[in-house]
């Protein structure tokens, strides 16, 4: 950032005769960075912050109160990340292991359902509970805490992505820490399986 060192005199001398406190000068002048930034011109950088705090805006009619309180909320309401969990299966290992009780064990019907129709099952099925293992420790549990495999359920959506369905304990554990949202990615190849899950509220 670049300043006029005229004006940059003149505040700081405002500042020493105490006509502006040196906290409120520092305060203003990173109020004001990013609108003076050198990266990009001052119509920009003032249009696009107009922009993200007032827009879009409700259509009535409010007093200055409830319009301020309105300005504070968007500037202070967002989702924070309560947990991540990530977790790698190894598929060849994981195939050795598998059989129906342990499809029994660890799936539910659905998840059973899509996974049996693919041409490589077993590396569908590792994918999966990679899936459940990340989102014990997103949520910051495990099966010593009284969750069980069948609490979480991986769901293919029509339009092919996958999303987490939290049932039992896992659910109240997610209601405990105020989840709001839970993204998951998954992918795998012939050897590995990995999936990664992020908890939002």
């Amino acid at each position: 950032m670049h300043l006029n060192s005229t004006n940059s005199r003149i505040t700081a001398a405002d500042s020493k005769s105490g006509r502006v406190k040196e906290t409120e000068f520092f305060f203003f002048i990173g109020f004001f960075i990013p609108i003076l930034s050198p990266l990009r011109g001052f119509p920009s950088s003032a249009k696009s912050i107009f922009v993200q705090w007032t827009q879009p805006l409700p259509r009535v009619k409010v007093k200055p109160c409830v319009f301020a309180g309105y300005l504070f909320i968007r500037g202070t309401a967002y989702l924070s990340i309560i947990g991540v969990g990530i977790d790698i299966v190894d598929i060849d290992v994981f195939r050795s292991r598998l059989d129906d009780g342990m499809v029994n064990e660890l799936f539910l019907p659905g998840e059973i359902e899509y996974c049996s129709s693919r041409a490589r099952p077993w590396e569908s099925y590792a994918a999966r509970f990679a899936a459940k293992e990340a989102s014990f420790k997103a949520l910051g549990v495990g099966l010593s805490h009284g969750l069980r495999w069948k609490d979480v359920e991986i769901i293919k959506e029509i339009s092919g992505a996958v999303s987490v369905h939290l049932i039992g304990k896992a659910l109240e554990r997610a209601r405990i820490k105020q989840v709001k949202q839970v993204y998951l990615s998954i992918s795998h190849s012939g050897e590995n399986a990995i999936a990664v899950v992020t908890m939002e509220g």
